[in-house]
């Protein structure tokens, strides 16, 4: 079991369920969490992330990682949860 860093699970206590509706789209969403954790954090969380989707958890183990920080919004489908963290990833630099 991969241990979740605190700063990730900052991150996902952003994801408020129904702030999608305050944005545009996803990546602006994505954008809005990402600036709400801080700059400071997004090294630890670009470096989890990374390793957590370059080893090809399954989506069970996906699942924990993401609920980890009791997000209030809940991505049930493997695919579309390893998007949601690429994109994440990725939107940290």
């Amino acid at each position: 079991m991969l241990h979740v860093p605190e700063e990730f699970r900052r991150l996902t206590r952003c994801f408020l369920q129904g702030s999608l509706d305050e944005t545009t789209d996803v990546e602006k969403w994505i954008d809005q969490a990402v600036r709400i954790v801080g700059n400071e954090h997004h090294n630890a969380i670009k470096t989890f992330l990374t390793s957590v989707l370059e080893r090809g958890i399954d989506g069970v183990e996906l699942q924990r990682i993401w609920s980890a920080g009791s997000p209030a919004f809940a991505i049930a489908d493997e695919k579309e949860l390893r998007w949601f963290l690429t994109r994440i990833r990725d939107k940290l630099g």
